[in-house]
């Protein structure tokens, strides 16, 4: 079995040299990221279509405001119907109130309105209230939005490190066939030091070989397919090479902190509604205060069937034109359920005022565990580099020893295993990296942002 390793060994050393081959400069690549997500909110996007709504409906809060600074009360009623004929006046008249003998039509129309005046600001706190929380369903959105965007960049990062596992696995199958041919050759031979037992074992050995690609190929096919679903792309291009730099100094960490205070969603959404409870506190306050309003009218009615009093002091419920207008004053004096309304407001604030340091704590202590996640697995892959060259020239050694006659066996084989274990342990750390990216950026920053780290293949808050 010792002279199998031997050809093995010799059929993948041309691959050996690609780490020693210099890092590959940024590509087009880097902006297919940004495509992917365009991709995935493009066309009728769900996830956009219901954040559209959600942003609509707080915007008729507004309006609602707007609409009540201009006759926020105007009202129009008509009615009709048939009465009695009634004719004469006060003074005389020839029909009697039970007279049933003649009938007529009628109509009624009555117009009502009124403008507020002077609200001692309740107006202007409500219009600032609605418009806080637009800037709330703006903040609340982007967190929804940012959270499926991260899911569609975690999802691109997991369907390309399983491409690049599929063409690892492709590597061992391919040599495992090699060696498999390699060593029907050698049993031809005349003189040749392998027989049958070491073909059977080698072919013993092909089942597993065999699983593990296809292991990989089947979950690479699901991701993919699951991929397409979301996004609508196939094609992918990612070169495992890019992988962006980060400063992991104590120095950088506080920044992140730094940045994460002042540009998380979340802190933006919860100051929002602190803004907003404020106005809602202001306006419960104002609602102890009157409002001064402007009202009038106009009614009309007209019965032809009966005559018309002229007299001002006969009230005529048929025949009339009224027209008036006048200024009033509406003021709720039950101060007790008014300033326990404002009292409630005032603690809620309160409340929500503790929440948002309580809040910033939790951040800090987020950032900083997914800072140093991110961190230690980028100091992991650059040792994991330096494994595998030093695996590569491992191999290498002991193949020239070999070559001239006083190789180890054992040490070839452990250099192979160690070799390709590193490798699929890269690959398994470029995944994790690549979350702990996305984690860390979705606990400091933007998604923007996220993606400058992607395009300038650097971690930059």
């Amino acid at each position: 079995m010792t002279r199998l390793i031997v050809i093995l060994f010799f059929l993948i050393q041309p691959k050996l040299e690609i780490f020693s081959a210099e890092k590959a400069e940024p590509k087009v690549w880097q902006n297919e990221l940004r495509a992917v997500v365009k991709a995935a909110l493009g066309g009728e996007s769900h996830v956009l279509e219901k954040l559209k709504a959600q942003r609509e409906l707080a915007e008729t809060d507004i309006r609602t405001v707007e609409d009540m600074k201009f006759l926020p009360e105007i009202k129009m009623n008509i009615n009709g119907g048939i009465v009695p004929d009634a004719r004469g006046d006060v003074f005389f008249s020839q029909d009697k109130q039970t007279d049933l003998d003649s009938w007529g039509p009628f109509v009624r129309a009555e117009l009502t309105f009124m403008q507020p005046i002077y609200t001692f600001g309740r107006i202007d706190n409500a219009e600032d209230l609605a418009t806080e929380g637009i800037n709330l369903r703006d903040r609340m959105n982007e967190i929804e939005l940012d959270k499926f965007r991260y899911i569609i960049a975690k999802s691109y990062w997991t369907v390309n490190v399983l491409k690049n596992s599929v063409k690892l696995a492709d590597e061992l199958e391919s040599n495992f066939a090699k060696l498999t041919e390699e060593v029907n050759k050698e049993i031809e031979k005349e003189d040749s030091d392998l027989d049958e037992s070491d073909l059977l074992e080698v072919k013993s050995n092909y089942f597993m070989i065999e699983s593990v690609s296809a292991t990989a190929k089947n979950g690479y096919q699901t991701v993919r397919m699951a991929f397409k679903e979301i996004t609508g792309c196939d094609s992918i291009s990612f070169d495992m090479e890019l992988i962006p730099r980060m400063d992991t100094s104590a120095t950088a960490r506080q920044i992140a902190i730094e940045t994460a205070l002042s540009e998380r969603s979340d802190i933006k959404a919860l100051e929002s509604g602190i803004k907003a409870l404020r106005k809602k506190a202001q306006l419960a306050g104002n609602s102890t205060l009157p409002m001064i309003y402007l009202a009038g009218g106009v009614q009309y009615a007209y019965a032809p069937g009966r005559d018309d009093q002229t007299n001002p002091f006969v009230y005529d419920s048929f025949n009339y034109l009224n027209l008036g207008a006048f200024l009033g004053m509406s003021w709720n004096l039950n101060f007790l359920t008014s300033g326990d309304k404002a009292a409630s407001d005032k603690l809620e604030l309160k409340v929500q005022e503790e929440n948002l340091e309580l809040l910033k704590t939790k951040v800090k202590i987020e950032v900083i565990q997914s800072f140093n996640d991110a961190s230690g697995i980028f100091s992991l892959i650059t040792k994991v580099d330096e494994s595998i060259k030093n695996a590569e020239k491992w191999l290498a050694l002991g193949l020239d020893n070999w070559q001239m006659g006083f190789g180890d066996a054992e040490k070839l084989i452990r250099a192979y295993k160690t070799y390709y274990e590193l490798k699929g342990r890269r690959i398994a750390m470029i995944l994790d990296y690549h979350k702990a990216l996305a984690d860390l950026a979705s606990k400091t920053t933007t998604f923007e942002k996220y993606l400058r780290w992607i395009d300038e293949s650097e971690v930059n808050f």
